[in-house]
């Protein structure tokens, strides 16, 4: 371990200011964690009779308040847990901007970190904290692999705890980056190592309610948007629109942005769209969906585990009126034969089935 002291000794010889100068050496003149005799024999201090007595035998506590580290856990939980009380949220922006915005930054931070779902919130044009390099779902750039499970260690898990990897990559996999095309979900991974069991492992109550919420929204064309996920099919997205609040949710793909960042979706940045990712977070789309104030996607729901069911039974007469009926509840008279629409039909049919 490198002493105060000598940490002392190595910034005396580079030179400081006075004052910290003065602080620095009676650092290493106390300090005990190492020997600092050599900076000290040829000045006069040496030849008092107390330099041995006093020369490293003591613990010093050497506190400099003008190079901090700053780390901030969950910086947007106040976005998320009081997202109606603007007031406050303006304030908390704030302090964030007194804190990393101001002409004494530089000299009191080294550096800060900041973990988060939202994006950093701005008003106008203005960013809070612009000098923050940020990276989120949407780029997370370098930092790719450090977001989720890789797939050589997801493999890896697989193999030390004898689990399935074509069903754990079937239930958790899905997220995607330029940098990294295969991302899972470590919590989920994790916990269907230690049950031993492969399912859906989101807190539910808290997912059900924010999904149910955001579904419940009456934005242009959302629905139809949801239901093409839930069909296994990418919708093409805007991002930039995004507000990095809860609160200004003014169209259909604010509430898909908002979605991806809180993990509900996943987004390709080449092709620019978003798509559900996995079996897991399936399954708790299709639990909000059913209980929606849009009676259109709950019958939807409701007709696809009907028309499972009945497949599962052979009952050949009611599995093809119910593609039938979603045949013409979906595709346009000149489309009817078409190949690419058919297969559209037999995905929304089986929306509810557990395969794609």
């Amino acid at each position: 371990m490198v002493g105060i002291s000598e940490k002392a000794g190595q910034a005396w010889n580079r030179g400081t200011d006075g004052k910290s100068f003065a602080a620095k050496m009676l650092c290493a003149y106390y300090d005990k964690s190492c020997d600092s005799r050599n900076l000290f024999e040829d000045l006069e201090i040496s030849a008092d009779d107390t330099f041995d007595k006093y020369l490293n035998k003591y613990n010093v506590i050497f506190l400099d308040i003008t190079q901090f580290i700053m780390i901030i856990d969950e910086w947007d939980a106040l976005f998320r847990e009081a997202k109606d009380d603007t007031v406050l949220q303006k304030e908390y922006i704030d302090l964030l901007r007194s804190l990393f915005k101001s002409s004494w930054t530089d000299s009191i931070f080294e550096a800060a970190y900041m973990t988060g779902i939202l994006p950093i919130k701005r008003y106008g044009n203005q960013s809070a904290v612009s000098d923050f390099r940020e990276y989120t779902m949407l780029s997370p750039g370098r930092l790719a692999s450090y977001i989720g499970f890789t797939e050589p260690e997801v493999k890896e898990l697989c193999r030390k705890y004898s689990m399935d990897f074509k069903e754990m990559k079937y239930w958790y996999h899905g997220y995607s980056f330029s940098r990294l095309k295969s991302v899972y979900s470590p919590n989920s991974v994790m916990e269907a190592i230690k049950r031993d069991e492969f399912g859906s492992y989101w807190t539910r109550t808290e997912t059900y309610e924010a999904l149910r919420i955001y579904i419940d929204l009456d934005e242009d064309g959302l629905r139809e948007a949801i239901v093409s996920m839930l069909a296994g099919e990418c919708v093409r997205i805007d991002v930039g629109t995004f507000q990095n609040d809860m609160m200004n949710i003014k169209k259909k793909d604010d509430v898909l942005t908002l979605l991806i960042h809180l993990g509900y979706l996943a987004y390709d940045s080449a092709e620019e769209t978003a798509y559900i990712p996995n079996e897991e977070v399936k399954k708790e789309f299709l639990r909000a969906v059913s209980s929606s104030r849009h009676k259109e996607m709950v019958k939807l729901i409701g007709n696809s585990e009907r028309l499972l069911s009945d497949t599962l039974k052979m009952n050949e007469e009611a599995v093809a009126n119910g593609i039938e009926e979603m045949h013409k509840s979906i595709c346009a008279p000149i489309h009817y034969n078409n190949e690419e629409s058919l297969r559209s039909v037999v995905r929304r049919a089986y929306i509810a089935s557990d395969e794609d």
